[in-house]
């Protein structure tokens, strides 16, 4: 059994991206934004954890530098740009196991060794 996004998720997701990718500079909380439906879209996405961090540190570095407003404004770098391109090429083929095969091996000590 998997778990997908629904396509009016994905939809959002693509619109707030179009939104953010063209821009040099945009306001933290367009960022903020964006960075929350990836979050939402973890639990149905297996990588996604790995590919929101850059966007969030550096919204946590330009929060820090505007003293925590979230009306300032925060540079699209490369890597927020490389994040952000992952969620559109993978959103589609990406879905979520919900029940894990056990593992078939184990890397701890035998039953049949002594534990001292």
């Amino acid at each position: 059994m998997t778990v997908t996004l629904p396509e009016c998720r994905r939809v959002k997701i693509l619109y707030q991206w179009s939104i953010l990718v063209t821009k040099h500079k945009a306001k933290i909380r367009a960022t903020a934004r964006v960075i929350g439906l990836l979050v939402a879209a973890t639990s149905a996405v297996e990588l996604g954890k790995l590919h929101y961090r850059h966007t969030e540190r550096a919204k946590i570095e330009a929060l820090e530098t505007t003293f925590w407003d979230f009306d300032g404004w925060m540079p699209i770098t490369d890597e927020i740009r490389k994040d952000l391109t992952w969620w559109i090429t993978e959103l589609e083929t990406q879905d979520r196991k919900i029940f894990r095969k056990a593992p078939e091996s184990r890397l701890g000590k035998l039953p049949q060794w002594p534990c001292y």
